[in-house]
């Protein structure tokens, strides 16, 4: 059986960073959990939007655990905007970060 996600090694707060190339305004973020197994290893995860790494804002949270294959959908406050969209783990001392797709959606701002 053939499957596509990501998987982090086991950590605290384990991220995954999208770096879009040009400056968004984005109104949703969609992560989609493992259809195969592990929904439960996505969970506590921040969604932030930035234009710079370590300057991110909070565009939104999902609390608790994912079932497997679950949709989970964060709508940005408006006018958010960015380049970089980050998800991380924000709770527990041992975790993974795995999904099997994150879209962002959004406007390109010139």
């Amino acid at each position: 059986m053939f499957s596509d996600y990501i998987h982090t090694l086991v950590e605290k707060s384990p991220w995954l960073r999208i770096d879009l190339g040009a400056r968004y305004q984005i109104h949703e973020i969609e992560v989609f959990a493992r259809s195969d197994c592990c929904g439960y290893q996505l969970h506590d995860v921040d969604f932030r939007v930035g234009m710079k790494i370590h300057k991110m804002h909070l565009c939104g949270h999902f609390t608790g655990h994912a079932s497997t294959g679950q949709r989970i959908v964060v709508f940005c406050p408006s006018n958010t905007t960015g380049r970089y969209v980050q998800l991380q783990i924000v709770a527990g001392n041992s975790n993974y970060l795995t999904s099997a797709e994150v879209l962002v959606w959004g406007k390109h701002v010139y």
